[in-house]
């Protein structure tokens, strides 16, 4: 957390106990804001054809 009360831009939530433990999905705060009003965007991966790790869309998705 930064010091406007922001989580830091790239920080990735993927725990199960905090998804949806049956589907491909996680969250991603890929932005940065100057007035504590950064909000993660929930990710859904509907089809993937390139048989990716999860490591690797989330690092695709905030590069």
């Amino acid at each position: 957390v930064d010091l406007k009360g922001n989580v830091t831009a790239g920080t990735v939530v993927d725990s199960r106990e905090v998804i949806n433990p049956t589907t491909y999905n996680f969250f991603l705060n890929s932005h940065h804001s100057d007035k504590g009003t950064s909000r993660p965007t929930h990710y859904h991966v509907l089809y993937d054809d390139n048989k990716l790790k999860s490591e690797q869309v989330q690092m695709l998705t905030y590069a």
